[in-house]
């Protein structure tokens, strides 16, 4: 799978095939997990996270289950704040999927139970970063919001 076409820094990623079936370690959950266009922009976004921005891996959740309206739902990426708040709430696309205002939607939908402050939606490509207020609304953001201090 080329992801040279990203538009995020290189990531140190470990792969392992077995049957076929390439796999990546992803190092928040601790465990290798199938290699899908989507989860090399997870690992890669991760990696960004940490790496480029100074976020700590120990306040990164990957596929935290949540509930928004009696539906149970998985959240690609979430950022913490250390006193246990969202921060940064990241919706990951693969390379060939829009980012549509559907995308976006299904961000927000997550948030009204999460209430971050901050949603990214990325295809790996492109990235688009919202601030939320809850007097302002959601802005959109000049780039990625640096870990809460």
């Amino acid at each position: 799978m080329n992801m040279e076409s990203l538009n995020l820094p290189a990531a140190n990623l470990s792969f392992s095939e077995s049957n076929g079936k390439i796999t990546v370690f992803d190092p928040l959950r601790k465990r290798w997990v199938a290699y899908t266009p989507e989860e090399s922009v997870r690992q890669h976004v991760i990696s960004f996270l940490i790496y480029s921005l100074g976020y700590s891996s120990g306040l990164l959740g990957v596929e935290q289950q949540i509930k928004v309206n009696r539906r149970l739902f998985r959240t690609d990426l979430v950022a913490w704040t250390s006193a246990g708040e969202p921060w940064l709430l990241i919706e990951c696309k693969a390379p060939d999927v829009a980012l549509t205002p559907d995308v976006l939607e299904q961000a927000v939908r997550y948030n009204i139970t999460l209430k971050a402050s901050y949603l990214a939606i990325t295809n790996g490509i492109k990235h688009h970063v919202f601030s939320i207020d809850t007097i302002k609304g959601i802005s959109i953001c000049e780039g990625w919001p640096m870990p809460p201090v």
